[in-house]
């Protein structure tokens, strides 16, 4: 489900600001990239991956893809009502350690909204963090599709902990206060900038586009360039690299 739902696995309503995806746009396709060993923001990342194609990763893919378009909590509650198969699915096939551990909680809260026919309880952190754990878990987005091979590559490198400030703060979904924080943080943009260096080659476009974007929002004092394709698509790209599933 998309932002502000979590992931369930496809409510995705935290606006992580790299890399947020419109409800009305498919997110790019992932391309292949060389990979280096620098990289862009600081994550939530699961330990493990999953076996391939588990019959849990398989439930919980095909719960990506049925809330993939929804653009508010409520339309979540008719979807899950129709899909108790794969909540079933779910439960009966927790992974061990701490992804089965988020899944319980995940399939609770599930169960909440479904036996009191209410959202309320999906903006839960149990349900948010939980299911995008369990998407990187699978090693899917949260529209049920897989993650490129460069996924979370970069997560340890200066560029990651770098962009992570503008990760947390800067979101097309809230203008004014990511032009707020823009201007006050010139500083942070700069050091990411100097970053874009160690990005592998076929990603260095993307972090020059993020980059052109986020000076362009300062000096102009709008938010518009953080609404285009060009950005949205090169924020996915940096999320992928630094690991930030959603």
């Amino acid at each position: 489900m998309k932002q502000g739902l979590g992931t369930f696995a496809g409510l995705t309503l935290c606006a992580m600001a790299m890399g947020v995806t419109n409800a009305a746009t498919a997110a790019p396709a992932p391309r292949a990239v060389t990979v280096g060993s620098n990289g862009f923001a600081n994550a939530r990342t699961a330990t493990n991956s999953a076996p391939a194609r588990s019959a849990f990763c398989v439930a919980n893919d095909e719960l990506d893809r049925a809330t993939a378009d929804i653009t508010s909590p409520s339309q979540a509650v008719p979807i899950l009502k129709a899909n108790q198969d794969l909540i079933n699915q779910l439960e009966h096939n927790y992974p061990s350690g701490t992804i089965g551990n988020e899944a319980r909680k995940v399939v609770q809260v599930a169960r909440t909204v479904i036996a009191t026919d209410s959202a309320n309880a999906l903006n839960s952190p149990a349900f948010q963090n939980g299911t995008t754990d369990m998407n990187t878990y699978c090693r899917v987005d949260s529209n049920g599709n897989p993650l490129p091979s460069y996924f979370g590559m970069g997560k340890q490198t200066s560029l990651c902990r770098n962009g992570a400030p503008l990760a947390n703060n800067v979101a097309p979904s809230q203008p004014s206060a990511s032009v707020a924080f823009l201007q006050t943080h010139r500083g942070t943009v700069n050091a990411f900038a100097a970053s874009i260096s160690t990005l592998p080659k076929d990603l260095r476009s993307d972090g020059r586009t993020l980059v052109s974007a986020l000076r362009a929002t300062i000096s102009s004092g709008n938010p518009n360039p953080l609404e285009t394709q060009a950005f949205e698509t090169a924020a996915v790209a940096m999320n992928d690299y630094c690991g930030i599933s959603g």
